[in-house]
């Protein structure tokens, strides 16, 4: 789950290969170098690795690959963040529905189609470097409206793209939410 983007606050994959790669910053310059010291002391154990900007999908693309049969390339989806992450009670999105899920000022519709378009990166990525994927991290808080429906979409469309998969469950620490 590599972020150094993060600490630049820089968002864009873009912007961030034009302005940091090949230096430290970039997680292509020194992740192989990870990967080859694993595989001197084990040469078959899988090695999962993602993307930056904490393996999101949409930072795929820029991942570059290495040549070894036991890569699974990972991702977590938990988009569109302004759905999966609502707090109540100021809860205003929906599953299905119409809001500004990329932050652009317009809003857009939000259902089994927008999943789609947004797994097609990760799906492009798989068939352009023949890799095995999995989707390592994904959800909704419990409480957004119609998140079961978009959990089984998105598990539905993981299925049929033939991805791994794992559910991320986190006990709530605070009363309030807890009981909810």
């Amino acid at each position: 789950e590599p972020n150094s983007n993060a600490a630049l606050d820089l968002w864009d994959p873009e912007e961030f290969q034009q302005e940091y790669a090949g230096t430290g910053y970039d997680w292509n310059s020194w992740y192989p170098r990870l990967v080859s010291a694993i595989r001197l002391v084990d040469e078959t154990t899988p090695i999962l690795v993602g993307g930056n900007s904490y393996s999101d999908v949409d930072w795929l693309p820029w991942l570059e690959t290495v040549d070894d049969p036991f890569m699974v390339y990972t991702f977590h989806q938990y988009s569109p963040h302004e759905y999966t992450h609502q707090e109540p009670p100021g809860i205003t999105s929906t599953y299905p529905g119409y809001f500004d899920t990329d932050y652009d000022g317009f809003p857009e519709d939000f259902d089994h189609a927008w999943l789609e378009d947004l797994l097609a990166t990760a799906l492009e990525f798989q068939s352009t470097h023949g890799v095995v994927l999995a989707v390592n991290e994904f959800g909704a808080e419990r409480w957004v409206p119609g998140a079961a429906d978009y959990v089984q979409d998105e598990m539905a469309l993981f299925e049929q793209y033939g991805w791994n998969y794992a559910a991320w469950l986190w006990h709530a620490s605070w009363a309030p939410l807890a009981e909810g």
